[in-house]
């Protein structure tokens, strides 16, 4: 019982805030990468419609890895997975959302309810 408190201990003291200084720099890179290449105009819809397509890709990658595991699948699961978070960055820089905020806003909701788990 001893031990099992221990390592309960340990994990809680090890939990941090979670991660924000990437997503951060990839909102910015995302940014200037959409307005070199003249994305500013997509607004939300648009956007939301585009991030639903690579999110059916993704499914069909998904469902091709499981079929048959091997590494030109897992690379093409991968590139649909970077599309999916791609959009979803661009989704938010069009809607003025900070994902890190976001991220630290709804882990701290998230803690609450699954951390009575650990």
């Amino acid at each position: 019982v001893k031990r099992i408190e221990e390592s309960l201990d340990y994990i809680k003291s090890r939990r941090q805030i979670a991660p924000s200084l990437g997503i951060s720099a990839l909102q910015v890179y995302y940014k200037k990468l959409s307005e070199d290449r003249c994305w500013t105009d997509e607004n939300p819809k648009e956007i939301g419609s585009l991030l639903s397509g690579e999110a059916e890709e993704l499914e069909e990658a998904i469902v091709d890895l499981n079929n048959e595991s091997n590494e030109d699948n897992l690379r093409a699961v991968s590139y649909e997975m970077v599309d999916v978070l791609l959009y979803v960055v661009h989704l938010a820089n069009a809607l003025g959302i900070d994902l890190s905020d976001a991220v630290r806003e709804k882990e701290s909701i998230n803690s609450k309810r699954f951390d009575k788990f650990v």
